[in-house]
């Protein structure tokens, strides 16, 4: 990833270094994520862990992936229990084809043009 994104999203992140804010937009999901409540959700994007606090609240399995190490350290900070990996999403995904029934990316697709995403 390039170096001005990753400095830009870790000065973001350090300015919110606090336990996260979540609206309830997974509300509108419940049933998806009840079907998933054994198994592991993969938040990719994740920031400072709104939607991670959301589900880790609600009993769920969270991995939360980015790329800024100071969102990661502030989720690993402020939320309890959480789970963190570093990860850039333009480069080869370290986990193996099917292993995550669900993945959230709240927010962080919209990022990249489309000939990444294709």
């Amino acid at each position: 990833m390039n170096n001005g994104y990753l400095e830009m999203w870790d000065n973001w992140s350090k300015k919110r270094a606090i336990v996260p804010v979540y609206d309830n937009w997974l509300d509108d999901y419940y049933d998806i994520l009840t079907e998933n409540k054994n198994t592991e959700i993969l938040d990719l994007g994740c920031g400072i862990g709104a939607d991670t606090l959301y589900l880790i609240e609600r009993g769920f399995n969270v991995l939360s992936c980015d790329f800024s190490n100071e969102a990661l350290k502030s989720i690993s900070k402020n939320i309890p229990n959480s789970r963190t990996k570093y990860l850039d999403m333009l480069e080869t995904f370290p986990f193996a084809d099917e292993s995550y029934s669900l993945i959230i990316a709240d927010l962080s697709l919209h990022y990249f043009d489309n000939d990444t995403t294709n």
